[in-house]
């Protein structure tokens, strides 16, 4: 009986996670339960849907994030209007000298609202006294009339509350400086109790205000604007400042919000015990974990729980926008978030992010954001890849079936100093997401500027610094002199003293300290134009760009498809959670190294398909011959059975690393140990002919650095099994250990791979690996087994080019962009298999504007000849001679 009640509230949890809440912000209302569906209706398709998606624009979109509050002339107050003006002027010109039709902005909350129910929205406000206004870059109501006068066709307004932007007294954005000091208890509480940088998402003085906020934002400036304001963000990266969540929030009212998520899932207290192997006598008892892997039920929930504190913000602030009549249509609803984390984070959700009653899930891209010591090109060169893809499959939750659109509003332009990012490398960015399917690509930061409240933190850091200072011993020393004693103690000051006078905890004193006040001030991104608008040499590309791809050929871009090939990788949202198997990092498993799977992929000429547990229906599942998934030791029943069900109808699974998968398809191989933390193993593929005994491939041998990799005991008798990856070398006693093998499951093959071979593809080495060739040629067996031609390949034996298409309906004119991850130039021939082999094509390379006409049976058999610069980038677009 315990047994089936167990099972029942598990149940009830795994619906709670799917399908999530329509929450009030006074309370919760507890989830019916109810079977997750696979099908049609658990998208929200329907008419309305349709609706939204049709009135999208229907052309490619190109724009820019252009901070019109950043380019306020100086630091200060009182600046002269006209310069203020002549700015702006000079970004709104650029992108549209760019060939841009969009323009994208934040409005800060706490640049606006000076002052607690006093809003300045035209520039004129003089609270100060002086006679003059304080800041004429508050003029947002003339900056949208410069917008609408250049021409510009669409606007995404970004009103908050919170903008992120490295901009505010708190660094991230734009709570206003008189909330803080009105509402001292409105902050999340970390682990031992203090405040941090981050206002409570749910508390009830956030939420009443920001409802002020948003009706003055849309009062006076947004509601004479709706002919261009087509876009409306909710909120942005919404994510507990990409934190660990053992940061937040461990506050009174989190921790009662807490207890009545557990309540909702589990319904008795009984049943919370049983399952987190806990003996609380009261709900009021029940503690959030405060360190990661010590309960891995309690961690599970603990990650559910912030998944469901975000979406039902997010649902609560987009009722405040329904609530003065902004409604889809008449707009788009969207969201903002990186698909990225550091540790223990938290992934955005594919299914609650692209919730028809929150928004569309949009994509910020920044592949490189640090030097690393072999200066790579881009420190994850597949990421823009596997995210676009990934959103472009996701965003059927929102719009319906079979209704795709991507939006990345933010694209990365630039990067802080000491990082340098080529043009070589802002090109294959922007490229990679129009050749993936983005359709509304915005560029940022497109223009720097100034930064507000920025000295906030070293005014209230000071006191304690000047107080330590004065001692003896550091005296006579200059600030860079000080030692790793001064800055802890100045820390632990800071963190656990100050907080009393309306600071907070997060912020690194001596980094506010040693930088130089004008650094605090300035926002320098490396970004297309400077802080007076003036152009640094890589405009050109987006210049190049706009004028030779979006402005002749956007219209066929907007309506093009992705050109995938019958290889797919199955994602899964809820094994975004922490995993319990040693060595596998569920955040970097999801983003990092499946980026790296798509790399691969793309590598061995395979344009993968991303299908979204669900969200994409099982028969579109089925029409993947090859299945990657990617396995951290959760994999839900539901899922095994219909993977179980599809390799037993001929499908090709592929399960990578951890073998929960395995188990639940009754698998014979067992007794998986983990190892290899930081040795190397030799690890040789092995065919997979079908034969009684498999035969090693030649020059298959490859290294693999450090862990994860998980070994299997091969059991004596493992009918219809066979090793598919050994590692030669090994110790007589442990022979019958394997890191792969393969199963005949009915008609299809069953494949277990415990070894991460494809990591680096999406990493800092991935220009410099001389060992791609024979990772390769795992996936390659496969295909040649499967006896699937990739659509588009690379001939001979290059590494590291990499090419993917896109095709219009019923149209038989193809894009396709090919970048290289070489560090020098290269001469390739590029095979095409979706052409008619008796007809002649034009294959025009659009950048370089040059031209060549190659027959239908030369593209499929030999291929068009190209070149590339090293870690350049083009597109090609093909199209039948004289059509």
């Amino acid at each position: 009986m315990m047994g089936k009640a167990i099972a029942l509230v598990l149940s009830i949890y795994c619906n709670y996670y799917y399908l999530s809440s329509a929450q009030a912000e006074e309370k919760i209302t507890p989830v019916a339960a109810s079977p997750p569906t696979l099908g049609v209706e658990s998208v929200g398709g329907g008419k309305n849907r349709d609706e939204v998606y049709e009135r999208l624009p229907q052309e490619q979109i190109f724009g820019a994030e252009i901070q019109y509050f950043r380019m306020r002339g100086g630091p200060g107050r009182n600046m002269p209007r006209s310069h203020v003006l002549e700015l702006w002027g000079k970004a709104l010109d650029a992108a549209k000298d760019a060939g841009m039709n969009m323009v994208s902005f934040y409005i800060p909350w706490d640049f606006h609202e000076y002052a607690e129910g006093q809003f300045d929205f035209d520039g004129t406000a003089d609270d100060d006294g002086d006679g003059q206004p304080d800041y004429p870059a508050r003029d947002v109501k003339t900056f949208i009339k410069m917008v609408a006068e250049r021409g510009f066709k669409h606007i995404m307004v970004r009103p908050g509350p919170y903008i992120n932007a490295e901009w505010g007294h708190l660094g991230f954005g734009a709570i206003p400086l008189w909330f803080d000091a009105k509402y001292k208890n409105s902050h999340m509480r970390n682990a031992d109790g203090l405040p941090t940088k981050l206002v409570d998402y749910h508390n009830p003085d956030l939420l009443r205000h920001t409802k002020i906020w948003f009706k003055a934002v849309y009062d006076q400036v947004m509601a004479s604007h709706m002919d261009l304001i087509h876009f409306v963000q909710v909120d942005n990266e919404t994510n507990y400042l990409w934190q660990s969540i053992y940061n937040h929030d461990y506050g009174v009212p989190a921790m009662a919000r807490y207890r009545n998520f557990l309540r909702q899932i589990y319904g008795e207290l009984s049943a919370v015990n049983s399952h987190h192997q806990r003996q609380w006598k009261d709900w009021g008892e029940i503690q959030a974990p405060r360190q990661a892997g010590l309960n891995f039920n309690e961690d599970q929930d603990w990650y559910r729980f912030h998944d469901d504190e975000i979406h039902r913000y997010l649902r609560i602030v987009r009722g405040f926008w329904e609530g003065l009549g902004v409604k889809e249509p008449q707009v788009l609803f969207t969201l903002a978030e990186s698909y990225n984390v550091s540790e223990k984070g938290l992934l955005p959700n594919y299914r609650l992010r692209n919730d028809p009653q929150v928004g569309l899930l949009t994509v910020n891209l920044y592949p490189k954001t640090s030097e690393s010591d072999n200066q790579a090109f881009l420190n994850n060169p597949f990421k823009a890849d596997h995210d676009v893809m990934a959103q472009e499959t996701a965003s059927e939750q929102y719009l319906g079936r079979g209704h795709h659109w991507v939006m990345g509003p933010e694209t990365q332009a630039g990067w802080w100093k000491g990082t340098d990012i080529s043009p070589a490398a802002r090109q294959q960015t922007y490229l990679t997401v129009l050749g993936h399917g983005m359709k509304a690509m915005l560029v940022y930061y497109f223009n720097e500027g100034d930064n507000f409240d920025a000295e906030w933190p070293r005014q209230h850091i000071q006191p304690g610094y000047e107080m330590i200072k004065s001692r003896p011993e550091y005296q006579n020393l200059a600030m860079d002199q000080l030692p790793k004693l001064f800055w802890t103690e100045l820390q632990k000051l800071t963190d656990q003293s100050l907080f009393e006078h309306n600071f907070y905890f997060g912020y690194n004193v001596k980094d506010e300290m040693i930088r130089a006040p004008e650094d605090a001030w300035k926002l320098y991104f490396d970004a297309p134009l400077d802080r007076d608008g003036n152009r640094r040499p890589h405009f050109e590309v987006l210049q190049s760009i706009g004028q030779k791809l979006i402005k002749p050929h956007g219209d066929w871009l907007r309506h093009s498809v992705s050109l995938n090939d019958s290889v797919c990788l199955l994602k899964d949202v809820r094994e975004h959670g922490p995993s319990k198997v040693k060595g596998i990092d569920s955040d970097k498993l999801n983003a990092e190294w499946a980026g790296g799977l798509v790399g691969y992929a793309l590598n061995t000429g395979i344009n993968m398909k991303i299908i979204h547990w669900g969200i994409q229906s099982v028969d579109e599942m089925a029409g993947c011959r090859i299945l990657f998934h990617q396995d951290n030791g959760n994999t839900a029943p539901d899922l095994a059975q219909a993977l179980n069900k599809m390799a037993r109808a001929g499908m090709v699974v592929v399960n990578l690393l951890g073998d929960s998968l395995a188990q639940k398809v009754g698998l014979p191989v067992t007794g998986r140990e983990v190892s290899g933390k930081s040795n190397v193993y030799v690890t040789t593929l092995q065919a997979a002919s079908g034969a009684a005994v498999s035969t090693p491939i030649p020059n298959s041998d490859f290294t693999v650095p450090g862990s994860p990799v998980f070994n299997y005991q091969w059991p004596e008798k493992a009918k219809r099994c066979l090793p598919v990856l050994q590692s030669p070398g090994r110790d007589p006693s442990v022979a019958r250990l394997v890191t792969g093998y393969r199963c005949q499951l009915g008609r299809g093959l069953f494949y277990q791979v415990g070894v991460l071979f494809y990591d680096f593809y999406n990493g800092n080495d991935y220009s410099d690996r001389e060992d791609a060739a024979p990772r390769a040629e795992f996936l390659r067996s496969l295909l040649r087994q499967e006896k699937i031609v990739p659509q588009l390949q690379v001939a001979g034996s290059h590494q590291r080019i990499v090419a993917f298409g896109r095709q219009g309906a019923n149209d038989p004119r193809l894009w396709i962009t090919v970048k290289s991850g070489e560090r020098t130039p290269t001469d390739f021939r590029l095979k095409v298999e979706q052409v008619d082999p008796k007809k002649k094509y034009v294959v025009s390379d659009l950048l370089r504007e040059q031209e060549q006409v190659v027959s239908g049976a030369e593209l499929q058999t030999k291929g068009f000849a190209g070149s590339l610069e090293g870690l350049g980038s083009t597109v090609y677009f093909l199209s039948p001679a004289g059509e």
